[in-house]
């Protein structure tokens, strides 16, 4: 078995230098294909952080601070009817006008953070790539010399091991 194991080793090792050239340039495949993906991350977060989208998103705060606004004039006009009976008129507009005021300024947040949301993805999507780029130029260069010397060091320890348990 310890013969068995040397040879195992032995083999890893020689399977690992003959397939280095392979995997250099499967690396720099992903290498290529990383550039590729954080130049197109790059250009969407463009697209979407323009002073148009700033200019949208200050609309939409605007929105959200003018539907508060009504919102909670709506709910003042509401405090004044709502001791009166469920069925009374005035009582009965004042809670209908406070529902459409709730409904406006649900919906006016909700667009604001839908636009917020969009930077952040686009954000979130370039520092992904970027992130990305980074570790395949990191195998890249490690691979550009021959086999990953993590994956070389492995190898060579595991034959050193069986070596040693062939001698013992």
């Amino acid at each position: 078995s310890a013969q068995l194991e040397l040879v195992s080793a032995q083999q890893a090792l020689d399977d690992l230098q003959t397939t280095a050239s392979l995997a250099a340039g499967q690396a720099l495949i992903e290498l290529a294909d990383a550039e590729e993906a954080y130049i197109s991350a790059q250009e969407a977060y463009a697209q979407v952080d323009t002073q148009e989208y700033q200019d949208k998103l200050d609309d939409a705060r605007t929105e959200v601070t003018d539907a508060d606004n009504k919102l909670e004039d709506a709910q003042d006009e509401y405090d004044k009817y709502k001791d009166l009976s469920a069925d009374h008129p005035n009582r009965e507009r004042a809670e209908d006008d406070l529902e459409e005021a709730q409904d406006q300024y649900d919906q006016a947040v909700w667009d604001r953070e839908r636009l917020v949301n969009s930077l952040d993805q686009a954000y979130a999507a370039l520092q992904t790539a970027k992130a990305n780029l980074e570790e395949a130029q990191r195998t890249a260069d490690a691979r550009k010399n021959g086999p990953d010397p993590d994956d070389l060091a492995l190898a060579q320890s595991r034959l050193e091991n069986a070596q040693a348990q062939l001698s013992a």
